[in-house]
Parts: structure tokens; C-alpha cells; sequence
């Protein structure tokens, strides 16, 4: 009976007592397993560490991926700026290098014409070698994404490129003693016409690339003729600065006043010849006048601090234009700079006869034997 009752007791308490020793161990095993991070990575061990760094490094990747997208943008967005303006001071070099190409050319053909038959003389290699430009100068890298501008740099390129195989036959029909003269004379006359041609072509060039920037919206074909007008005759008082002597006086000639009718029909003879190929490519490069006060204030921002007063009196018919006293039309010459309205084929065509008559000293010569 005893038995029988303790039995009985055992039977109704021990599951009991059992499900709750269950229940703590359960709470237990809860308690002290490992578990996962977003149900996906073990927190215990080294996975769980590894994982974290990886997370971690993954996160620091994306913001410097970002932050490294926002400075190449911005620095891209400056160097395109500054390019644009590194291409229009290489532009504002090109058109002052070939206003001298058109000089030396007129000196070296003057030269030609001068020499003594007996011997076949040629203008040194140098001369003409110099002429070419810099192709690299014109970036049409730049604009790939923009057909207006890249059309047009590209024109520009080919007409460089064409000028630069005419240098090339010029030079060598001049070293060839039994070619006719005719063709070189042909050659030369065609130098001639080329640089205020390309001049011309470049201020469209860079009319249609000032669209792109906000900065030179407003700086139109014609306000980039007048610059081009201002590098030039800039270079041209430079030039009279740097020759102060009266050597060059026997060589001058007033081409402007050569011939009345030089722009209805090719004169006669070499030298009305000669600026008549410049006048025919000089209505596309310049305005026929252009305010003097404009064009000082643009002179001034080519001009250097040191130079500003030989300009400013250069403009005013003294100070170093004083050394042209004596040449024949050097009255005119005055009293064009001081005209409120200048008169820019005028004063562009005294600029290119004084600056001919300077460089035609500077030209050597070479003998041909052969």
C-alpha cells in the first residue's frame, strides 16, 4: 500500500519537476548560444569578426568612392575653365605669331626681288621653317562633345595643316636653282594672303568656343576682331621699341598709299602686288575703325607694367614714334593714331611697311651651288 503510494506521488510530481528543470535548462541553452546578425552572420568566432571588419571596409569604400567622384567632377569642371582660357591665350599667340610670319614673309620676298640675278640666292631655311605653327595649340580634345566648336577647330587644323605643306614646296622651289620664277613668285604671294586669312578663320574658331563658357558670352566676333587688331599693332610699337635705329629707313615704303585703286585690281608691279594678297584676306580678320579709347584699354591688358608709357606715348605720336621722323607719310601716320576713330586698314598697312622695312635687315640669304 505503501508502496503503491509513493509510486502514485512520484508518477504526478516527477514530470512536472522535469518540464520545469526543462524549462530553466532551455532558458539556459538560449541564453548562452551563439546568434546571427540579421539572421545571416554567426556573432561568435571569427566569422562574426571578419564579417564586421569586411561590413566595415565595404562602407568606407562607397564614401570614399563618392567623395573621390565629387573632387574628379569639380576638379574636371576647373580644368575645363582653365582650359578655356589656355586656349584663347594660345589663340591670342597664334595671331601675334602670324602677323610676324606675314612680315618675315613680306621682308624675305622683298629680299628675293632685291638680289643679283648672277647668283641664285634663297631666304635660309630658318625663315620659313619658323613659319609653322604649333599644332598642338588647339585643343580639340576638348570640345569632343561639342560639334559646333570641334567642326571648327577642326576646319582650323586642316587650314594650319595646308599652310604648312605650302611652306614646305615654297622652300622647296627656292632651293631649286631651274625652277621658273613664276612659281615661286607664285608660292610667295601665297604666304602673303595666308596670315590674316587664318587670323580670320581663328576669330570664328574662337567666337563659336566663347558659347560654351559663360565668362566670354558676350565676347562676339566683332569684339574678338578688335582684340586681334589690338595684339597686333601692340606687337607692331614693341617692335618699333626694339629697332629704335634709322637703319632700316632706305627700305621703307608707304604701301598703304602706293596705289589708290590697290584694292579694285592687282597693280602692277611687285609691291602693290604684294599688299593687295594682304588686303584681299584683311576685310574677314578687322573692322574698317574701332573706337581709339577701346582699343587703348585693350592694349593695356596685353601690355606689361614697364610698357605702358612707351605705348601710351607711341599712340600719341611721340616718345619712340619720334624715331620715325623723316620717313616719307610718317605726318599721316600721326595724325591716324590720335583720330578719336581709328582707321584700321590704314594704320595696319603704315604698321606692316615699318615692320617689312625693319625685318628686311634680319633676313639672311643663301647661295644655291649646285
Amino acid at each position: 500500500m505503501n508502496s503503491y503510494l509513493v509510486f502514485s506521488v512520484l508518477q504526478e510530481t516527477v514530470p512536472g519537476a522535469l518540464r520545469e528543470i526543462g524549462k530553466d535548462v532551455q532558458q539556459v541553452v538560449t541564453n548562452t548560444d551563439s546568434y546571427k546578425i540579421f539572421d545571416l552572420i554567426p556573432a561568435d568566432g571569427p566569422t562574426f569578426w571578419i564579417a564586421f571588419i569586411g561590413m566595415i571596409l565595404s562602407f568606407l569604400a562607397t564614401l570614399f568612392g563618392y567623395l573621390g567622384y565629387r573632387y574628379q567632377k569639380v576638379t574636371s569642371d576647373n580644368t575645363g575653365h582653365v582650359s578655356i582660357e589656355i586656349q584663347k591665350s594660345e589663340f591670342s599667340d597664334i595671331i601675334r605669331h602670324l602677323y610676324r610670319n606675314l612680315i618675315c614673309t613680306l621682308a624675305f620676298a622683298q629680299k628675293i626681288k632685291i638680289s643679283d640675278d648672277a647668283t641664285h640666292l634663297y631666304p635660309s631655311e630658318e625663315h620659313l621653317r619658323k613659319l609653322k605653327l604649333l599644332p598642338e595649340d588647339v585643343h580639340l580634345e576638348k570640345f569632343n562633345d561639342n560639334i559646333s566648336v570641334y567642326s571648327k577647330m577642326h576646319h582650323f587644323k586642316l587650314l594650319v595643316r595646308n599652310y604648312h605643306i605650302e611652306i614646305d614646296l615654297t622652300l622647296e622651289h627656292m632651293m631649286n636653282k631651274h625652277i621658273n620664277q613664276d612659281i615661286v613668285n607664285s608660292d610667295i604671294h601665297g604666304l602673303e594672303f595666308k596670315p590674316f586669312y587664318l587670323i580670320g578663320n581663328l576669330i570664328d574658331v574662337e567666337s563659336v568656343m566663347n558659347k560654351v563658357d559663360r565668362k566670354y558670352r558676350d565676347e562676339d566676333s566683332e569684339k574678338l576682331k578688335q582684340k586681334a587688331f589690338a595684339i597686333i599693332f601692340f606687337n607692331h610699337i614693341l617692335n618699333v621699341n626694339s629697332n629704335k635705329s634709322a637703319a632700316f629707313f632706305e627700305k621703307w615704303k608707304d604701301l598703304y598709299h602706293y596705289d589708290a585703286d590697290l584694292l579694285n585690281e592687282a597693280a602692277a608691279d611687285e609691291d602693290g602686288r604684294t599688299i593687295y594678297d594682304c588686303a584681299r584676306s584683311f576685310k574677314n580678320c578687322f573692322l574698317e575703325t574701332v573706337d581709339r579709347e577701346y582699343v587703348m584699354a585693350l592694349i593695356k591688358t596685353l601690355c606689361p607694367d614697364d610698357k605702358q608709357s612707351v605705348v601710351e606715348q607711341f599712340m600719341k605720336g611721340k616718345g619712340i614714334f619720334e624715331t620715325l621722323e623723316g620717313m616719307d607719310g610718317i605726318d599721316t601716320y600721326r595724325e591716324a593714331l590720335k583720330s578719336e576713330t581709328l582707321n584700321i586698314k590704314e594704320l595696319l598697312s603704315f604698321a606692316i611697311s615699318i615692320d617689312r622695312a625693319i625685318e628686311i635687315s634680319k633676313i639672311n640669304m643663301v647661295e644655291l651651288i649646285s
